[in-house]
């Protein structure tokens, strides 16, 4: 009986919300797979999907160049409900910039929301911003990126190319709320960006999973012993 009451006692503890995993495809435009896209602003405002994106099957482009600079405006794709407070989330994603207008970077960028933290990365041509800096970097070719958040420590990290670019607290760039998104972010900022890949993953922490499994495993065991005596 004890071991039983240990069991339920284990799966009945609070845990970590159920994982979430979404991988963009290339053979459609993203909201013809559950992305909602939003063209914001007095920058992009009234501007049909299909003139500023396209797909080839492989690559999706984006192309916002010789758009008013005039903040605030957005014209990404998003998905809501997603981003848990619990867990750490990675982001991968690999794209290049083949034009950039303006004097800040954000014509292309990458957002995960959580309520009042926000956790961004931002393009320019020659320039990153990331936490509320701006940092030289040559995005025209091809990288791959990984961005990892964690909500309870309110940090990130950047990779790029597997080598860490930079690590910091969140930056609140957005309205509050809970999100993913991509694409041109910002009204002072137009681009011209191709991305081939990119995911968002959210799972239960592994030090949980084991600690559960742990437990678990103990229970048979003592289980087991009493049953042989």
């Amino acid at each position: 009986m004890r071991c039983l009451m240990l069991i339920l006692t284990l799966f009945s503890a609070p845990r970590a919300a159920p994982a979430a995993v979404v991988s963009l495809g290339f053979n459609t435009l993203p909201s013809a797979q559950g992305w909602t896209y939003s063209a914001e602003g007095p920058s992009h405002s009234g501007q049909l999907e299909s003139n500023i994106w396209s797909t080839d099957g492989t690559t999706l482009s984006m192309n916002t160049m010789g758009s008013p600079l005039v903040p605030p405006s957005l014209n990404t794709y998003s998905q809501t409900g997603l981003v848990n407070s619990v867990n750490s989330f990675e982001v991968t994603w690999r794209s290049r910039l083949l034009e950039s207008q303006g004097t800040v970077a954000g014509g292309w960028g990458i957002g995960v929301a959580l309520g009042t933290q926000q956790f961004t990365v931002g393009f320019s041509t020659g320039a990153i911003l990331v936490a509320g800096s701006q940092i030289p970097f040559d995005a025209m070719a091809f990288h791959d990126y990984r961005l990892i958040g964690m909500p309870g420590m309110d940090s990130y990290s950047l990779y790029i190319d597997d080598d860490l670019f930079g690590s910091g607290r969140s930056f609140q760039k957005f309205p509050s709320g809970n999100y993913i998104l991509f694409g041109d972010l910002s009204g002072t900022a137009n681009s011209r960006a191709q991305l081939v890949a990119f995911t968002f993953k959210q799972v239960p922490e592994p030090c949980t999973i084991a600690l559960l499994l742990s437990g678990l495993s103990i229970a048979l065991q003592a289980s087991q012993r009493k049953h042989r005596l």
